[in-house]
């Protein structure tokens, strides 16, 4: 049973499966990637203009997503405190491959601090 993201209501009526492949955080320094087999359902609503929709797993991964968000997490703490390069090499040794076009755009993704927004005075650097 899932439930549908548009309408709220609950579907037993399953329409198809499909597996999904996510990359995690590594395991003694081996990459670990995650295959998921996802349930696609009918919504019973009538009215509901999401006939078909995919079971949704936000406490691990996001919507599209091919990583968990841990991984991500990971990638951009990393990323913060280093270089895209250096990032991208020490996660790699660590087990996790990327790039370092991947840690910069996780990265960007990150908001910025609360005192950096409150900041009327863009003469200070944040």
């Amino acid at each position: 049973m899932a439930t549908c993201p548009q309408c709220g209501t609950v579907s037993s009526g399953v329409h198809s499966r499909y597996q999904r492949t996510i990359a995690d955080v590594a395991f003694g320094q081996r990459s670990l990637v995650l295959k998921v087999r996802v349930g696609k359902w009918i919504c019973p609503e009538v009215s509901c203009p999401q006939r078909i929709f995919a079971e949704r797993f936000p406490e691990i991964v996001q919507r599209y997503a091919r990583m968990t968000d841990r991984l991500i997490e990971t990638l951009q703490s990393v990323g913060v405190t280093t270089n895209g390069t250096d990032a991208a090499r020490i996660l790699s040794l660590l087990g996790m491959p990327t790039t370092a076009k991947t840690i910069i755009r996780r990265v960007l993704q990150l908001s910025l601090p609360e005192d950096c927004r409150s900041l009327s005075s863009a003469t200070e650097p944040c």
